[in-house]
């Protein structure tokens, strides 16, 4: 992975010196066996087998020592360079695991970090995840690989699909809300960015026949929510109305309306702005 930050640390700096140590070591211990192997005698022979021993143990602890190196950053080429040339890698690289987009970096440079803190995030756009809250009501009913209808709060003409992958099975203390976790299905004309905000449409089942009409059609003045219903004469009335559920293309009419009646759909607003002016 690509280097996204440097750290200096005491521990990688004594994790470099006991390596060499080790180093130096094995080969010390390799002479030596060599040089017993070519004598015959019965005490060369059995201090043969002792350094054998000794020497299968510090290559053991050498390899150890290179792995840690490795997984804490090092590239093998630095680890040769380090071995060969005694000299050490004065800063601890930090490899970005993934290949994507770097967010959230917000360290400086000499600031002290703890080995528990988080330096940065990765994000693969490639595979977007919608990270969202369920109210306390309705978390009884997300289940695991329900469908999913995602619309962006800036680009209110993008809709995306995506399943529920997941869920936390708890709720916050905070806003009593329940956090789910949405794997997107579609792909956007336009990329998407991290912190983005949207709404999300969760298909839990088949529910009831309702009377339901789209947002478009409802005029709300603070509590209050109004619709345009055309009479026989043709002319359209302004109508209070009581709604129920919703979602992002529809909202219930429980009360103020019958069955068949027409509603203005799409010109709603324009019949509002002249009911305001005739008043």
């Amino acid at each position: 992975g690509q280097i996204v930050a440097e750290v200096i640390s005491p521990e990688f700096k004594n994790l470099q010196l006991q390596m060499l140590q080790a180093a130096l070591n094995s080969e010390l211990l390799q002479k030596i066996a060599d040089s017993l192997g070519e004598a015959r005698d019965a005490v060369s022979q059995r201090r043969l087998l002792e350094t054998r021993s000794q020497l299968t143990l510090a290559s053991s602890q050498r390899e150890t020592l290179a792995r840690k190196l490795l997984s804490a950053g090092l590239s093998e080429q630095q680890l040769q360079i380090l071995v060969q040339t005694r000299t050490l890698v004065p800063r601890l690289p930090v490899r970005a695991p993934i290949s994507g987009v770097l967010i959230d970096f917000d360290r400086l440079l000499g600031q002290i970090v703890q080995p528990e803190q988080s330096l940065f995030e990765v994000h693969d756009p490639r595979q977007s995840r919608v990270l969202g809250f369920v109210s306390e009501r309705d978390s009884s009913s997300i289940r695991t690989g329900q469908t999913v209808r995602i619309r962006l709060t800036g680009r209110s003409d993008t809709i995306l699909h995506g399943t529920v992958s997941g869920s936390s099975g708890s709720l916050g203390t905070d806003d009593r809300t329940m956090l789910i976790w949405v794997d997107l299905q579609s792909s956007s004309a336009e990329p998407l960015l991290h912190g983005m905000h949207a709404s999300l449409t969760i298909d839990t089942g088949k529910s009831e026949r309702t009377l339901a009409v789209p947002h478009s059609a409802i005029i709300r003045e603070g509590s209050r929510s109004f619709v345009f219903v055309r009479d026989p004469s043709g002319i359209f009335e302004r109508r209070s109305v009581r709604t129920g559920r919703s979602d992002d293309f529809h909202v219930e009419l429980t009360d103020g309306i019958s069955a068949g009646e027409v509603v203005a759909m799409t010109a709603a607003q324009a019949l509002q702005t002249a009911y305001a002016a005739l008043r």
